[in-house]
């Protein structure tokens, strides 16, 4: 119950992501020989995230009634709303002073455009094309951007990609799961128009795609998308494990299995 208790206040505190980030920008620094240990880029990564993730959750209730949001994230950014844009603000105006001390002139233009990427899929989400956006592969893409963008890697194209493959896979898993959900809410996700066999011919494709390019089977990416598929399959199957257990186990999934090859 404690475990429980503990997600769901992670969950709906925005702050889920952010560890996964957390997590997937400590392999990356392994794998490249960079100690990063509790960084300033470590905490500029988790600042960031939970603020392009709560600043979603903010816009997605903007104009929604209180009666018609069912999930205990949106509930909990309505009802307090005006302080977490106070909050929102005040760790915007703290990451950015922090990142101009601390990071070099190349990691902060870097870090800029990864900004204004955020505010372009923002604008385009909840403006311009709120119906059949590809939302989880944008997601995806800005996600391993900002787990990369600290690094003193340059640009690991490969590493990227597989990045985005395997995140994109999360917010589809997730968006499937919660579909009815959504609809009911009045928002819209690529995953609504995918049958269920169509993501398990993706979990599939990209479990062969890491199995070819990986130089072996123990890497996170190809264990990941094993356990994905297992856990899709089962959900199919069984269809007993309720939103928030799938959550659960997909998003311990996702930052357990890259700390786990940090040892």
């Amino acid at each position: 119950m404690y475990i429980s208790s503990l997600f769901k206040t992670i969950h709906i505190l925005a702050l889920d992501a952010p560890l996964i980030g957390l997590a997937w920008q400590q392999y990356f620094a392994h794998t490249f020989g960079i100690d990063l240990a509790l960084s300033k880029e470590g905490a500029i990564l988790v600042a960031a995230i939970w603020l392009a993730y709560m600043a979603d959750r903010l816009f997605d209730i903007h104009g929604k009634s209180p009666n018609r949001l069912e999930s205990k994230r949106h509930q909990f950014v309505q009802r307090y709303s005006q302080r977490l844009w106070l909050i929102w603000t005040i760790v915007l105006v703290g990451n950015i002073a922090y990142s101009l001390y601390v990071l070099n002139s190349d990691k902060i233009v870097a870090c800029l455009i990864v900004f204004f990427l955020i505010l372009l899929y923002n604008l385009i989400n909840q403006c311009l094309w709120r119906k059949g956006f590809p939302k989880e592969v944008c997601v995806a893409l800005l996600f391993s951007s900002s787990c990369f963008v600290l690094l003193d890697v340059g640009f690991p194209l490969k590493d990227f990609l597989n990045l985005s493959l395997i995140i994109s896979l999360n917010c589809i898993l997730l968006s499937k799961k919660e579909e009815f959900a959504d609809q009911r809410m009045g928002f819209h996700s690529l995953a609504q128009s995918l049958h269920s066999q169509m993501i398990t011919g993706l979990i599939v494709a990209s479990l062969v795609y890491f199995a070819v390019v990986m130089p072996s089977y123990l890497n996170p990416f190809f264990l990941l998308s094993l356990s994905l598929l297992m856990l899709h399959v089962l959900s199919l199957k069984y269809q007993s494990l309720g939103d928030e257990g799938y959550r659960f186990l997909l998003e311990c999934l996702y930052c357990i299995i890259p700390l786990f090859f940090l040892a």
